[in-house]
């Protein structure tokens, strides 16, 4: 939804950010980056990162374990 954000975190384990729909920014580190339908955002594990939406944003959230 609009305005929504997942706040800064980290993860344990390597994942990916595709985005699907919509339109918003993602924070890797210190370098924010649009999102928007069909971009594809890598993040090592222990990798400082957040997700803002600017409208409807539909993404798919991939964690790569063992």
């Amino acid at each position: 939804m609009r305005g929504q954000e997942l706040s800064e975190h980290t993860a344990s384990v390597p994942a990916t950010i595709q985005v699907l729909s919509g339109n918003g920014s993602v924070l890797l580190g210190d370098e924010r980056h649009e999102a928007r339908a069909g971009s594809l955002f890598y993040m090592p594990a222990q990798l400082r990162h957040a997700v803002r939406a600017d409208d409807e944003l539909v993404f798919l959230l991939t964690l790569f374990r063992g």
